[in-house]
Order: structure tokens, then C-alpha cells, then sequence
């Protein structure tokens, strides 16, 4: 039996915004959310449920937590990339406009991880980050929440045909200088629209984009979802960004 708890806590104040020109919205803070504390379920230890699966925790030793207060989970608890789907992140289109690149060098606080959960990807000061169309998505995209997660932060929703049926797919896009006007909770962006312009807000000094993909769980519904509650573990599961990203042209 397992009885998990995942706290989620945010940055409450806005960072220095560097993009000159860009359109702006104001972006609120958010408070941070309370722990969530998994029921009893039938799967062992640091394991959550996904459905009939159990997904592992990432392990105690060696967990970074970052802005959100959450632990990072590059090591493994994801569901991971299907073996249909190519490996090469060149392979697929990203947000920038332009196939993928990550950033992999460097050390110290410069070093921008990259992994299979959460992307640096290269990008310069003030460049459009717009909204993406998934693999199998079905109607636009949604706008979650806009608030400061990792640095200045979008969520956006996609409904998509995941496996053998319909599932929610929640994209993170972080660290961005300004957000894109008209960007706001509840809004319908459709694929390419601008959502913010790139950045370094919560870490200063490396310009990038922070991207990465959740599947909501069963049963979430849209309205339960904010920028806290969706990078919580209780209704969301770290996915594969390969599973979901759409081929680069």
C-alpha cells in the first residue's frame, strides 16, 4: 500500500521581463498548492496508479526540486517514448516554429538538462513560442493556467487519441521573457498562435525554452486543473514528449 504526498509550491513574485517591444499580459501569482495524499491503492511502493498501470516515483537518491517544489522526475517515472517513434529529437517540430534542439552542455547552473520529461530547448531572447498541434489532437488547444512554475509559465490542454482512446495531454512552456497578448486561462489558441516569447525568467543568465508534456489521469476534469494542480502527481503523469510531438516537416 502507498500513501504518497506531493507538495507543489510556486514563486510568488514576477521576475524582470528583457523583451523589448513584446506584447505583454500581466502574469498573477500563484499560491502554492497543498499536499495531495494518495488513498490506499494496489501498487507498491513508490508507485502511482495510471489507470491499470503503476507508475514509479523517481528515486529518493539524487531527486532535484526546482522552482515548483516538486520533485524532478528525469529519472524515470514516465511513461515512456513508444517504440514506434523516433528517437532523434531532430525528428519532431517544436514550439519555436522549427524543429527541436536541445540544449545538452555546459555545467554548474548553466547546464540546461535534457531529458525524455522536460526539454531546455536552444532559443533566442524574444523568439515567438506558439502553440503546437499534436499528434492526433482533436480541436484546439486550450490555455490551462498562466503563471510563474518554472520561471514565467503557459499550460495548454490537448485533446488527443492516446492509445486505445480519447486522453488530455498538458504541455508546459517555461522560462519565457513576456507572455503573448490574449493568452489567459480558458482561452482556445489555435495551432501556431503566439503564446509568450522566450527567455530566462527564474534562472537568469541562459536564454531558453523549457517545454515538457503530462497526461492528465482518468477522470480530471479540465476545471480542476490550474498551474498548481496540473504539475501535481495526483492528476497529472510525466509522458514522453516523443509520444505526442508531431514530425518535423
Amino acid at each position: 500500500m502507498l500513501r504518497a504526498a506531493l507538495a507543489v509550491a510556486v514563486l510568488a513574485s514576477l521576475g524582470a521581463w528583457g523583451a523589448s517591444g513584446a506584447r505583454r499580459a500581466t502574469i498573477p501569482a500563484v499560491p502554492a498548492a497543498s499536499a495531495s495524499t494518495f488513498a490506499t491503492m494496489p501498487c507498491p511502493p513508490r508507485h502511482v496508479p495510471e489507470g491499470s498501470a503503476c507508475v514509479p516515483l523517481p528515486e529518493a537518491e539524487g531527486e532535484d526540486v526546482d522552482a515548483r517544489g516538486a520533485a524532478d522526475t528525469r529519472d524515470g517515472a514516465v511513461l515512456a517514448r513508444q517504440p514506434d517513434r523516433a528517437d532523434a529529437w531532430s525528428r519532431y517540430g517544436g514550439p519555436l516554429g522549427r524543429a527541436i534542439e536541445v540544449l545538452s552542455s555546459g555545467s554548474g547552473r548553466d547546464r540546461a538538462i535534457a531529458s525524455s520529461v522536460a526539454l531546455e530547448l536552444a532559443a533566442r531572447r524574444g523568439e515567438s513560442v506558439v502553440v503546437l498541434e499534436l499528434e492526433h489532437q482533436r480541436g484546439p488547444a486550450r490555455v490551462v493556467d498562466v503563471g510563474r512554475a518554472v520561471g514565467n509559465t503557459v499550460i495548454t490542454a490537448h485533446d488527443v487519441d492516446y492509445g486505445d482512446r480519447p486522453r488530455t495531454v498538458l504541455l508546459v512552456h517555461g522560462r519565457l521573457d513576456a507572455i503573448a497578448d490574449g493568452v489567459a486561462r480558458g482561452a482556445e489558441r489555435a495551432p501556431g498562435s503566439p503564446l509568450g516569447f522566450a527567455g530566462d525568467s527564474g534562472d537568469p543568465g541562459l536564454v531558453r525554452l523549457h517545454l515538457e508534456a503530462r497526461l492528465v489521469r482518468d477522470d480530471v476534469p479540465f476545471a480542476e486543473l490550474t498551474l498548481a494542480t496540473s504539475l501535481d502527481a495526483s492528476r497529472s503523469i510525466p509522458i514522453d514528449l516523443r509520444n505526442v510531438l508531431r514530425p518535423s516537416p
